[in-house]
């Protein structure tokens, strides 16, 4: 089974939100994080950097790991009946307008690489209540990290998981600044939450035992089955085969609705039509 949950939903409007969130069932996710508010007017210099590295890390935390949605001016409940801790009630956040500025000059220069993808958005819920979402896109190649410009100047490498912000271990990190695939595992994730039809380029070759030996005359069905952490597989006519990410060029949406897939290599199905083959 797809884990389709790890491909963010992204906030721009209003539409984006209730199909987001509904409250009294929406918990956070390893793509969604609450927040409540962020007050940074009238609080010493300390605490405002304080503030400025919280946000930075709950950044990189979704940068490093599939993307996601930042939602500030939600209240979290605890249910009695599962435990669980869901979104409530929108706040109005008061400062909006001052965030992205905050971002922009406290938040943002703790981040290393610098261009982090991310837009800041104000959504509009009523006339009287307003609230944030910034929206973090998955960094496809290297680690992001926060860097703390004082004693005993650390640099702080965190990713999402279901539940909460971890940190990457050194050498976690030096895994994720030589593994050139992450794009590919990525749009991956992302286009499985629309549609697990694949084609293939090239096309699957079918071999013949013989010149009396024919194929029927309907096209060759391949799904998406699962993705891991170094490979994914693909369901070629009813039978399994693991491809590494290695071995992809690029991954799409094509115009027909279906995943487009660039191999460096092609298959071809076995003369018995009982194997799918990698041609190296």
């Amino acid at each position: 089974m797809l884990d389709v949950e790890l491909a963010p939903q992204y906030i721009r409007n209003t539409h984006d939100l209730h199909k987001s969130i509904k409250l009294g069932e929406t918990s956070e996710s390893i793509t969604l994080d609450f927040k409540l508010e962020l007050s940074f007017k009238e609080i010493s210099k300390n605490k405002k950097n304080d503030i400025a590295e919280e946000v930075a890390l709950d950044i990189c935390q979704f940068a490093n790991t599939w993307g996601g949605v930042l939602l500030i001016g939600v209240k979290e409940e605890r249910q009695q009946s599962s435990g669980r801790k869901v979104a409530s009630e929108y706040i109005n956040v008061t400062n909006a307008d001052e965030l992205s500025e905050f971002l922009g000059n406290n938040v943002l220069p703790l981040i290393y690489p610098p261009d982090i993808g991310y837009d800041i958005v104000s959504v509009v819920i009523q006339p009287e209540i307003q609230i944030v979402a910034i929206n973090i896109f998955p960094l496809t190649m290297g680690a992001s990290c926060v860097y703390v410009n004082a004693p005993p100047y650390s640099a702080k490498y965190p990713y999402r998981t279901h539940y909460g912000k971890k940190y990457l271990h050194p050498a976690e990190i030096e895994k994720r600044m030589t593994h050139g695939d992450r794009s590919i595992l990525i749009k991956l994730r992302e286009i499985s939450s629309k549609t697990r039809d694949v084609k293939l380029y090239p096309e699957v070759e079918k071999q013949q035992l013989s010149r009396n030996d024919t194929w029927d005359s309907k096209g060759i069905n391949i799904i998406l089955k699962n993705i891991s952490t170094y490979e994914y597989s693909l369901n070629v006519n009813g039978i399994d085969i693991n491809i590494p990410f290695s071995l992809t060029r690029d991954v799409w949406l094509t115009e027909d609705g279906k995943m487009g897939i660039l191999l460096n290599t092609h298959l071809s199905v076995s003369p018995d039509r009982k194997s799918v083959l990698l041609n190296l």
